[in-house]
């Protein structure tokens, strides 16, 4: 007799959907604003585009650049990033595939209270009132599912867009 699937709760007061750059910077900043925050990212690693698997630096604007500098939480990272050697060494291309730098936004979540979830797939809200106040995960590496139940805000920065859209 086969039973249906265990299925796990949580409860959150911002849900980040996407670990990409924005939604690790949307995660830190919910969290130091008071807010208990989970980040739910599809992928094994943290950084969308400029994580270590696709490698596009986060370069906007280096302290070292004459004209301009990265503030806030982006600024920080890469700062830190530079402290614990979280870049690729190259002679002139600009990327960076260092595993590292996927540990240094990890550790910078951690140090605000953020529980990460790494290999989960967000994929439907249950909305009351207009608005998102719960969304069903699978986690891709157990197959089990998630209820993250939601109390203020979901914040989409999953670039595919199936729970905002």
């Amino acid at each position: 007799m086969l039973r249906a699937p265990k299925i796990i709760e949580k409860n959150v007061d911002v849900l980040v959907i996407g670990g990409g750059l924005p939604g690790v910077c949307a995660a830190i900043e919910a969290a130091r604003g008071g807010a208990r925050v989970a980040l739910v990212e599809r992928g094994k690693t943290l950084g969308g585009n400029c994580g270590p698997e696709v490698g596009v630096h986060p370069s906007d604007a280096h302290r070292f650049h004459p004209y301009m500098a990265s503030t806030g939480v982006v600024g920080r990272l890469i700062e830190e990033a530079a402290y614990q050697c979280a870049k690729t060494e190259t002679s002139w291309f600009h990327y960076n595939i260092s595993q590292r730098w996927d540990s240094v936004m990890a550790q910078a979540l951690r140090r605000e209270g953020v529980e990460i979830l790494r290999n989960h797939y967000a994929h439907t809200p249950e909305v009351e009132d207009g608005r998102i106040t719960a969304v069903w995960c699978e986690d891709t590496a157990t197959y089990k599912r998630v209820r993250i139940a939601v109390n203020t805000a979901v914040i989409d920065d999953s670039g595919d867009g199936n729970v905002a859209e």
